[in-house]
């Protein structure tokens, strides 16, 4: 799994196609798969920063490799970030 900063205003989370397969399919458990690669962790931790999925593509890790990536893209929503007060 790996998370990248985009000039701080936009951020990737990249991590096995493969093991979200699985997840989705119901062969491992959200457990199993949060403590596998903390993923879902970094979903939540995107939403309490104020970002929101922007953007999901396949990413092919070359003929070599027995697995390809799946990467979500975040951008900043305000509509996402806790309310606050101007004045204070």
């Amino acid at each position: 799994m790996h998370v990248k900063d985009i000039k701080s205003m936009k951020a990737e989370i990249k991590f096995s196609a493969r093991l979200f397969q699985e997840f989705i399919a119901g062969r491992i458990s959200a457990d199993h798969f949060r403590g596998l690669n903390g993923a879902l962790e970094l979903f939540e931790s995107q939403m309490k920063q104020g970002q929101t999925l922007s953007g999901a593509r396949l990413e092919s890790a070359g003929i070599d490799q027995d697995d390809d990536y799946l990467v979500f893209q975040f951008s900043p929503d305000p509509a996402a970030r806790p309310l606050k007060n101007p004045k204070t």
